[in-house]
């Protein structure tokens, strides 16, 4: 089970300073309310808020905080917030976490490199792929099994086990896997990380290329604006409505995912997004 949390305000008079305290009395009680729904076949535990319309933004807090505080009661660590949620730092505050698209972007590798060379208009035998990982997990050698039947050139690079994944795609498809990504003159070289990607990192593998920094990018390191953290994710049409109005769609589906309600396959890789926002990778110059 995972939980959702959704917000409303109700119509209603300005409250006056009586009313306020009378509501800190009860603690803002009735202004939160479980109640327990199914999507995808998932058991879901939404807290839905009403604010009285005149309620400070210090009231507004403090009914969120009385609402979460029975999410905690129930042993709840993980929740999915509204889209454009203005309290993420109380969230984190209090130890709730929010679902990481990280480990989903990973699960669909090499649904994001198609989707970056069809926005590219690169065939995807005109491309030179290199996977860069330290330790080579199952979604590296699922992405690495699709994309060598397909590139031209494959290079997975990693100093643990790396020879030894190399080894075995070789034996299995017969494909030319490096250690290292050459300069091929007419080939797009793209560059895609499942690690945090550092300014080192960067540098190292991704300078001359396009990347895809799948595990997001280390707070402070130095790479360019445009490089492609991820993509929108559309749901399945059994879910397109489905899913609560005003959630947010992504991290549902992150969740939904992680629960097994949802299938990676059945998941659509949309807009690419760099520094959250939608990335036109064509207008930005983006090229081999």
């Amino acid at each position: 089970m995972f939980r959702l949390i959704t917000e409303d305000t109700v119509p209603g008079p300005p409250l006056g300073k009586r009313m306020r305290r009378a509501l800190a009395r009860r603690k803002y009680k009735d202004c939160c309310t479980l109640f327990e729904e199914e999507i995808a076949g998932a058991r879901v535990l939404r807290l839905g808020m009403q604010y009285e319309c005149g309620m400070t933004e210090e009231d507004r807090l403090a009914a969120l905080e009385t609402g979460l505080a029975k999410f905690a009661a129930l042993g709840v660590r993980g929740v999915v917030a509204p889209e454009r949620f203005g309290q993420r730092e109380l969230l984190e505050r209090l130890g709730f976490a929010l679902p990481s698209p990280a480990a989903l972007y990973k699960k669909l590798a090499a649904k994001l490199v198609h989707r970056t060379l069809e926005e590219l208009g690169v065939p995807r035998n005109m491309a030179a792929i290199a996977l860069y990982a330290r330790n080579p997990n199952r979604e590296v050698c699922n992405a690495a099994e699709v994309i060598c039947r397909e590139a031209r050139y494959l290079a997975l690079c990693s100093p643990n086990k790396g020879e030894e994944l190399r080894t075995e795609l070789r034996a299995r498809f017969g494909a030319a896997v490096l250690d290292e990504l050459p300069r091929i003159d007419g080939f797009l070289r793209l560059h895609v990380f499942f690690d945090p990607l550092s300014t080192e990192g960067y540098t190292r593998g991704c300078m001359g290329g396009v990347g895809i920094a799948l595990g997001g990018v280390e707070s402070g390191a130095r790479v360019p604006a445009g490089v492609i953290e991820g993509a929108a994710l559309r749901p399945p049409v059994r879910l397109a409505d489905a899913l609560p109005v005003g959630c947010d769609r992504g991290a549902m589906l992150c969740a939904l995912a992680a629960c097994g309600a949802v299938k990676e396959d059945e998941i659509t890789v949309g807009e690419l997004i760099a520094g959250g926002r939608v990335l036109d990778v064509r207008r930005r110059g983006l090229s081999a």
